[in-house]
């Protein structure tokens, strides 16, 4: 009876997420896969980077994938912007059955993996994100998932999935220490972070090769943008005082200290939870909170990063998911209305001033509630066991 309700679940996923991709309307970053696939056919591959600046700030694993829905789409087969979503919606489904077995691995009760489950198989901020937006962070994300799940007892699997993931995108890269950490040895720590590393330094070689200031650029200069996070609050507050925009300028300047800022408190972070034994999915939770509350370069697609490993970390308490979702789904649909009201598969017809409002409320209320979750989450973690504790019964206390 349970492995058919997992089953259901799954289609139920994967029908909703096949429904709202094809209403979905193809925004800005949708033009920019194709027009990157197109640039890869003519120019060859190593024109990624030096021929398509501004549009392609990952590791050149996607790629890959634009080629292939070009391809389908010249073929007659689909047209691409269904393509190019298809591999995100197949990650987001088996994201829900990565969240039930590892719940389902942690606990007694087979009903709580399910409902853990369910809570991202229909979750807004997924479906929004992979379907309407078309951002593909969730194939980075099951990655690391599937990473966790390996962890335990196939190490080798681990570093390699947590190694496509930072293949994709590098966001993952900051829970190696962590993933690390767990293996027994110093030896087998090493080993580790070479497994998942060294692959996708292989692939970077040739780019490097050809034009390593593009990649240096492209990729290792790639800030992201300012359009959730600290620096909603402080426009908010900004332009009705001085009737002006905030500075471009200034902007940039933040994002730069802002990134200073979280990297040093990262480290500190990644240390005090080492005195812990804190879950995984835990420590995934409390990194990515801190870089929404500290780092000002917040793109909307960013907000997916920590769904999947809270569910997780969270399994028998559900209310800091509940909460994130709640808040998280108002300050995304805020976000587009104000910057790209194009991307629903409706007309919403609103007054500027409205759109304005609904993204600086919503938005300032995202960038409060993950520093609300920061805190409430962090001080659980640490004081529900002490040092020393057993990770198992410190998932349970958790959830409990």
């Amino acid at each position: 009876m349970l492995m058919s309700r997992i089953a259901w679940l799954l289609i139920l996923a994967g029908v909703v997420r096949l429904c709202a991709s094809l209403s979905a309307r193809d925004i800005i970053d949708i033009h920019n896969y194709q027009h990157v696939a197109e640039i890869i056919h003519q120019r060859g591959m190593f024109g990624l980077y030096t021929h398509t600046p501004g549009i392609y700030p990952y590791p050149p694993v996607w790629v890959g994938f634009e080629m292939t829905a070009l391809w389908l789409h010249w073929q007659g087969v689909l047209p691409f912007s269904l393509a190019i979503r298809l591999p995100i919606i197949i990650a987001d489904v088996a994201m829900v059955a990565i969240i039930w077995r590892y719940v389902r691995r942690h606990t007694q009760f087979p009903q709580r993996a399910l409902l853990a489950a369910a809570l991202y198989a229909l979750n807004p901020v997924s479906i929004i994100i992979s379907c309407w937006h078309g951002q593909f962070d969730a194939l980075p994300v099951c990655g690391v998932a599937l990473a966790m799940l390996f962890t335990e007892h196939h190490w080798r699997r681990a570093a390699g999935a947590l190694g496509i993931g930072i293949a994709l995108k590098s966001f993952p890269v900051l829970l190696l220490p962590m993933f690390a950490r767990q293996q027994p040895s110093l030896s087998r720590q090493i080993h580790f972070i070479l497994y998942a590393i060294l692959p996708v330094l292989f692939l970077l070689i040739p780019f490097l090769l050809a034009d390593a200031a593009a990649v240096i650029r492209e990729l290792f200069g790639y800030r992201g943008h300012a359009l959730l996070g600290v620096m909603v609050p402080v426009r908010t507050i900004y332009v009705p005082l001085t009737g002006e925009r905030f500075p471009v300028d200034m902007t940039l300047q933040v994002i730069s200290l802002s990134a200073y800022g979280f990297l040093g408190l990262y480290g500190w972070a990644v240390w005090y939870m080492s005195r812990f034994h804190i879950t995984l999915p835990m420590q995934a939770t409390i990194v990515f909170l801190l870089f929404y509350v500290v780092y000002a370069g917040i793109s909307p697609q960013y907000v997916l990063w920590v769904l999947p490993f809270m569910i997780m970390a969270t399994a028998n308490q559900h209310w800091p998911v509940l909460l994130y979702s709640a808040v998280s789904t108002p300050a995304l649909i805020g976000l587009y209305l104000y910057a790209v009201a194009d991307i629903f598969p409706f007309t919403v017809d609103l007054l500027p001033e409205y759109t304005r409002l609904a993204y600086g409320v919503f938005g300032s209320s995202w960038w409060g509630c993950c520093l609300l979750l920061l805190v409430a989450l962090t001080r659980q973690a640490v004081t529900s066991l002490p040092p020393g504790a057993p990770v198992v019964r410190q998932f349970a206390q958790l959830s409990e």
